[in-house]
Parts: C-alpha cells; structure tokens; sequence
C-alpha cells in the first residue's frame, strides 16, 4: 500500500493513553487523522476521496513510539558490527570477535558494541593485549555498552594517534603502557580516524528501516555531526526514509551549521530541532559526574567534559537562535550545572529544555526541573543493564537513581528512549523496564525502590505523547484528529497483558503517515 489516504477498520484502536481512548475506525487524508470513531464513517469518508481501506480484523493498533534520545548513525554502524552484548569473559569477548571475522572475513576495521567489563568473570577491564592476536594486523575498536569508553587493539591505538596522548581518559598501566581503553571524546576520535563511517548513508538507511520494523515511527538523532548530518539529508533528498527524524546536533556540526539552517529546517520527514551537548560520562565508565565520590572507588567522582563557561557560551548561542536545548546530564553534579545554566537562561515550560537522562537526581533538583518546565528523557532500560548500580553510588543515594514516579509525581514532563545501540530499540523492552524495574531479574536496585515503576498506560503515554512533547512535535504521539497517521498494529494489547508479557508483544505492521513502511 503506498497511498497516504486510508481508512483503518475494525480494529481496537487506542487514539492515546492520557487516558485511554479505544476506537474501531480512523480516517487519514494524506497522512492526517482527520477521524477518529466508528468504522463506517471512517470507510465512507476514505472512499469519497478514492483511498484504500485496511480492515484491521480485530487486532489493536496505537500511536506509533516516539524515541526521543537514539544515536540513528551508531545504531545503523552497529547492525553490520560484532555485536558484544551478554559477553561474560575476557575468553567470550576473544570468541565472539573470532566468529564475526569468519563471518566476515574482507572486514578492514573490526567495530564491535555492546561489552562490559562487571559482567567479567575476570574482574577487571579488558586490553588491547587481550585481542591483538584476534584481531590481527586490522584495527580494531570495541565499544562499552555505554558508548562511553572503547578497546583499542594495538593497530588501533597507533593508527589513530592516541597511543602518544597523555589524558586520564586513555587507561594506563602501572608502567605507563596504555591498555588500550579509551574514554568519552576518544572514543569518537578514534572511531572517525579509522574510517570507521564508511558507507553512512548505507548504515543510516538500515537503522531507521530497523527502528521502523520495531513500531517506532519517530525518533530525536542525538549528537548528530556532520558527516552524519549531511548522509541523513542524503536519504530525505532521496524519499528514503521511512520515519521521521528529529535532529539534535554536536556542538560542532552545530557551530558550523546555525547560520545557515534555523531551527525547523525540513518538512514533516526530517527537521533540525535543537543542540545536544554530552557535559559528563557514564555511570558504568564511572564518568559521570558526581557530588561525591564513587561508592566503589573513592579516588573519583567522575569526569565535567566542560568548563562552565563553555558550556553557558555555546547554549546560549543555540537558545537565542531558538534551538531547543538537550544536554547529557547522568550524575547529579552536572544535572546542578545544567539547572543553573537553564536558570541563568531564562528557559520556561514553553522552551521544553530537556534534560538527557538525568540517572542520579535529588529531590531538590527534581522540584527545580517541575519548577522550570525541563523535559527529563530518560532510557528505563538502564535500570536493569546498570544492575551494578547500587555498589556504584552506595546505598545513600540509590533513591535518586531513575526516579521515574517521583519525576510524574513532581510534575516533571517525561519521554522515553532508548539511547539505541546504547539499550535494545524493542520498546517492549523499553516498556517491560519501566513497569517492573527488573524485579523478575533480580535487580537490586528494583528491589529498594519498588515505588519508581510506571503504570503500563503512564508508560506509553511517556513514550508517545511524551516523547512528541519532548522533539517539539504537535503532531505526533496520538491517534487523535489533526496528528500524523503515524500508528502501530500489535500481536496484543498492551493494556491487557501481564506486565512480565510486555516483552512478547511483536509489531505486526508499521506505519508512517498512513503508508506502510513495515515490513
């Protein structure tokens, strides 16, 4: 089906879920709802206007996810890369890259994602020593689950110049040899030395149409650099794309950009939105910036990537210019910094000034968020991959980590994502995460906070209203007259089913302006 003037029939259709509205009919005119009730008026008015008609058969369709915080060019890298979730060992970590090599043996620069090392039986993070014999005389970069730090192999580590730079971000042994694991700013540095970009808008292509396949219809592309930039709106000149995407991009695609492409550039596809700026690390890198230490290393509380002043000079340039502001806030030292900064800016509910994770708040700084109208994106999934996390900020602090209900309950604006290829795209996933906390799992910090969990509805409100709210997009994220026919058809109803059977929901059809675009 290629028409974007369609009637959906038949089916249980959810229009939104603040609160849940079920209807059995939608009308679409070239890619708008413009009614929403019963099936036959919905079919009369699609046949008037020579449209075709779905008949549904009774499954449930909803709005499409809206994931407001991906990495659309990793995500695409990652699909054709050794893929290191799960890996259990040092010796795991070895096998899986031999069998990816078999697999593809013409490859140049081995890129892998997705390992982290408090999984390893070994205790200790891995080396370039570890994999040099591996990988052989190809470079090789491997990247923490979290994107925040990476393993060079030897080759590696020489062909992109950081074997010679001195930083406490590029690990070292008590000689002074590098081990070969880099962290945040080097991780790209190194990744964009070794070509590894090559054949982008290739790799884009197959992320979105990966992302589509899993019921998401919209998407925030995070720290969106030139290159990446310039290969997206290749796909969007070429009618390629199969979602909408929302642009945030780097501080330095967006310094060489600002003058020439205002906020809003684009159409209903693809349109710049705003500045995304990453002011600290990862709790599993132990980067992100804390008001104390570490619970399990005292020597550090994490790692500012920018000076205040920096930071005030370059986002008040974006604000002024009427971009939206997105900045990576994990630890509650840097959430301080970024409240002042929006303080100091003057930004109000109407700005939606989001906050990127924000994964350790304190009460005070979630009243301060409600107070300012900032937009706290967060990724659910982290609670059960960050499982080491109550050891990490000690039992003191562990009720300020992913305090999703007391954020609801303050009056915090929420949207949910993914940071895809960070966490799983399947927003049943998502989904199953924010309900349960990963008390089934076992997960401690499920455990102590019970109370942070989400209501099935709440959760996919978050993740479709609340996350259009979150990209600036009116139109997305409801069923309702007047939005993009942007809509999901399931295997289940999500409201119906046990939250321990979220995880089986399967998307059965994707579509995106009332065009099909899955499968």
């Amino acid at each position: 089906m290629n028409t974007d003037t369609v009637a959906f029939v038949n089916g249980v259709i959810y229009t939104g879920f603040s609160p849940p509205r079920r209807v059995r009919g939608l009308a679409v005119v070239n890619g708008i709802v413009v009614y929403a009730g019963d099936p036959a008026r919905a079919a009369g008015i699609v046949k008037g206007l020579g449209g075709d008609i779905v008949d549904l058969g009774g499954k449930v369709a909803i709005p499409g996810f809206v994931d407001a915080h991906l990495h659309l060019d990793s995500l695409g890298m990652s699909l054709r890369s050794a893929d290191l979730r799960g890996v259990r060992s040092i010796a795991e970590l070895r096998e899986r890259i031999r069998r990816f090599l078999e697999q593809h043996p013409d490859t140049e620069v081995v890129f892998g994602r997705g390992w982290d090392q408090e999984l390893f039986k070994e205790g200790r993070w891995p080396t370039r020593w570890d994999i040099d014999d591996v990988t052989g005389d190809r470079p090789a970069v491997l990247v923490r689950v979290c994107g925040h730090a990476a393993l060079l192999n030897t080759r590696a580590l020489v062909e992109s110049g950081l074997i010679d730079v001195k930083s406490p971000l590029i690990m070292r042994r008590e000689d002074g040899e590098p081990t070969g694991v880099v962290k945040e700013e080097f991780v790209q540095r190194a990744i964009e030395a070794l070509g590894a970009r090559r054949g982008l808008v290739k790799a884009l292509e197959e992320g979105a149409r990966y992302v589509a396949a899993h019921g998401v219809t919209e998407v925030g592309f995070v720290s969106c650099n030139l290159d990446s930039l310039n290969a997206v709106m290749e796909l969007w000149r070429r009618g390629k794309l199969p979602i909408r995407v929302r642009l945030y991009l780097e501080p330095e695609a967006f310094r060489r950009c600002s003058s020439c492409l205002a906020p809003g550039f684009g159409d209903g596809l693809l349109r710049v939105t705003g500045l995304k700026v990453i002011v600290d690390g990862s709790l599993g890198a132990r980067t992100a910036w804390l008001s104390e230490p570490y619970a399990d290393d005292p020597s550090t509380r994490g790692s500012l990537l920018w000076s205040y002043e920096e930071l005030k000079e370059v986002a008040m340039l974006a604000f002024e210019r009427g971009f939206q502001l997105a900045i990576h806030a994990i630890g509650d030292a840097t959430l301080d910094i970024v409240l002042r900064l929006y303080r100091e800016l003057g930004v109000s509910q109407g700005d939606r000034a989001r906050v990127e994770h924000a994964s350790v708040a304190r009460p005070e700084q979630i009243a301060e968020m409600a107070k300012i109208g900032a937009v706290a994106v967060v990724q659910p999934h982290f609670v059960i991959t960050d499982w080491w996390v109550v050891r990490r900020v000690g039992k003191g602090r562990v009720t300020w980590v992913y305090p999703f209900r007391t954020m609801v309950r303050r009056g915090v604006r929420l949207a949910l994502s993914t940071d895809a290829p960070v966490e799983p795209v399947d927003p049943f996933e998502t989904l199953y995460a924010a309900v349960t906390r990963g008390i089934n799992e076992g997960i401690e910090l499920g455990r102590i906070t019970p109370n942070e969990t989400l209501e099935v509805h709440e959760a996919l409100d978050a993740y479709t209203r609340g996350s259009a709210y979150a990209l600036r997009d009116p139109m997305a994220g409801s069923l309702e007259p007047g939005h993009y026919a942007d809509l999901v058809v399931l295997s289940a109803d999500p409201l119906a089913t046990e939250p321990t059977k979220l995880r089986d929901i399967e998307v059965v059809e994707t579509y995106v302006g009332g065009r099909r675009v899955y499968p």
